[in-house]
């Protein structure tokens, strides 16, 4: 490598790689998000004639009614939604808190009804929300009181009850206006409020990151099938949007507490139909382990994806998928109900359009794609940590069996998320246990002799995760050199022969320390141990990667004009 000043290396290599093409795909992209999103939420307020003009896939560009964005169009993404008096019906469409980006939101002087989404919580950069002079009904969202900037909140004259989450000492909040909704009230009689009493405190809800709700590239690795990508670029997952999230428990960091977490929906044969326009063909986004996958639109706007397989009723399978449905936190995927009808059993999730880490570090022939810088793949591993960590301490444990790449997704702000667990108890008979694929590089090796899989075979298949993580590459290249084909065994073959800068991941930007990048390989090889008793807990594994990214982010610099710690390869790892 050229001996390039510091300063310039990261810039040449984003202009080196950030080409018009990758920044008007990465515009579609952020486009994309902004229609879907806006449509689904016309859709949910009855399609209103005043909202005509939201037609196509560009927001932005074609500018919608009531509608602003920010920058110009390779980087715009809508930060208004203005639409007072625009003789809006129906509900607020959860999927609203996937404009991340939202400043200002204002559908007051309306005939909107039902009840406010807690994920208005997730909108962070929030500073004004209107929603008075509706027939909004039921409780204010605790998650409201969460936003960082709001500065202005005007709920008054709707049909809104319960006790007001927030009282007459929540100064950040500027402006807030709440009369005219006779069965509110306040814990100390603020806002011109009647004193709440023992029967009117508020249901317990909480926010955290917003359901992912990404976009990336066409190609998606759809989990479970090994080899097997969506030509649409959807993969399923998420969290409800209306449902409860919670704050980080002091057992396991995102965990919510069981009691507030609802039952598993059941939807009917005739309401997934109608969201899938009888399951048209082009309503088709993939194929996994489960079976076909579906993209869909429920009557109230949220936009869902639907895992489907022909299969006899069974009671198992409601009792798996009840159980599944009851598992939440901020870094694992969650299921949100499930049908069986007509001799067909469908798993209903969040849709989400991005997909997985797969996409972000590799192509279709598992080379590297030079995405993410090396902050970005170590917080992806932590995320991706404490998911296992958590689905572990849950009595008893529950094993993923089948962790591999394909099943970590990651949001907009890069926030990963494991999915897929359980799947392996919902396949049994059809696959059996372990491997759904004949070569299963994320396999535990000690699988062969036990035939069983346990917490530290997840334990196994994250440390080839890592290894994906940071190299760049599928752990599985038929069409590379036979000693590079299966990626763990290569990177063991490097390290015997102190040649492990070869594994490094050339295409990442070098603005990462030697330390960081060691210790990180230390935690790969502890957890590709070929004896499980060797391999560390994920509990442990957790606590290391939470060390190295903590002290990373105190050595290296978030600009590219910044003090970063660059290390020539030829400098990493010598004796």
């Amino acid at each position: 490598m050229c001996c390039l000043q510091r300063s310039l290396l990261p810039l040449l290599i984003l202009l080196f790689f950030q080409s018009p093409e990758m920044m008007r795909a990465e515009s579609q992209s952020q486009q994309k998000v902004n229609a879907e999103v806006l449509l689904a939420f016309k859709s949910a307020a009855g399609d209103p004639p005043s909202l005509k003009s939201w037609m196509g896939r560009e927001p932005c560009l074609q500018s919608w009614i009531g509608v602003q964005c920010s920058g110009k169009f390779q980087n715009s993404t809508v930060i208004a939604v203005k639409l007072t008096g625009y003789k809006l019906e129906g509900v607020i469409s959860p999927a609203i808190q996937y404009l991340t980006s939202l400043i200002t939101l204002w559908l007051d002087d309306n005939h909107l009804r039902g009840r406010i989404p807690s994920g208005l919580g997730n909108l962070k950069n929030l500073t004004s929300l209107r929603l008075s002079n509706n027939a909004l009904t039921g409780r204010v969202p605790s998650s409201l009181a969460l936003l960082p900037r709001l500065k202005e909140l005007t709920l008054m004259n709707n049909h809104l009850r319960g006790s007001l989450p927030f009282d007459g000492t929540f100064s950040r909040v500027m402006d807030i206006s709440v009369h005219g909704n006779t069965e509110l009230c306040s814990s100390s009689g603020s806002y011109n409020l009647s004193v709440c009493g023992p029967s009117s405190a508020p249901a317990l809800t909480f926010t955290s990151s917003p359901p992912a709700l990404t976009f990336s590239s066409p190609d998606i690795h759809q989990s479970g099938s090994g080899k097997a990508k969506s030509k649409v670029g959807a993969i399923v997952g998420g969290a409800l949007a209306e449902w409860v999230k919670g704050h980080e428990s002091p057992m396991v960091a995102g965990a919510i507490p069981l009691r507030e977490v609802p039952r598993a929906r059941v939807f009917s044969l005739a309401e997934l139909e109608h969201a899938t326009d009888q399951f048209i063909q082009n309503k088709l986004i993939g194929q996994g382990s489960f079976g076909l996958v579906y993209k869909g639109i429920l009557h109230d706007g949220r936009i869902i994806a639907i895992k489907t397989r022909t299969s006899s009723p069974s009671l198992d399978f409601v009792k798996e998928v009840q159980y599944l449905c009851h598992i939440y936190h901020r870094h694992l995927v969650s299921l949100l109900g499930y049908c069986q009808e007509n001799d067909q059993q469908m798993l209903v999730y969040d849709y989400m359009p991005n997909g997985s880490v797969c996409n972000h570090l590799y192509d279709s022939d598992g080379n590297s794609l030079g995405k993410l810088d090396f902050r970005q793949r170590l917080s992806i591993a932590l995320d991706a940590a404490k998911g296992l960590e958590h689905l572990h301490a849950l009595a008893p444990p529950l094993v993923h069996k089948g962790f591999k790449t394909s099943n970590v997704l990651v949001d907009e702000n890069y926030i990963a998320k494991v999915t897929d667990f359980g799947l392996s108890q919902l396949l049994a008979g059809i696959h059996g246990a372990g491997s759904s694929s004949p070569v299963d590089v994320f396999l535990d090796p000690d699988f062969n002799a036990s035939r069983s899989l346990h917490e530290k075979s997840d334990v196994y298949s994250f440390g080839v995760f890592l290894l994906e993580l940071i190299s760049g590459c599928e752990a599985l290249r038929l069409n590379s050199p036979a000693s590079e084909q299966n990626l763990v065994n290569w990177a063991q073959s490097l390290r015997e022969s102190n040649k492990l800068v070869a594994l490094i991941d050339s295409k990442m930007n070098q603005n990462y320390t030697d330390e960081a990048i060691k210790d990180f390989m230390d935690v790969a090889f502890q957890c590709l141990e070929f004896k499980g008793e060797r391999r560390p807990t994920m509990n442990e594994v957790r606590k290391e990667l939470d060390r190295i990214l903590e002290k990373e982010r105190g050595q290296t610099a978030d600009t590219v004009e910044g003090a970063a710690v660059v290390t020539l390869g030829s400098e990493l790892f010598r004796v």
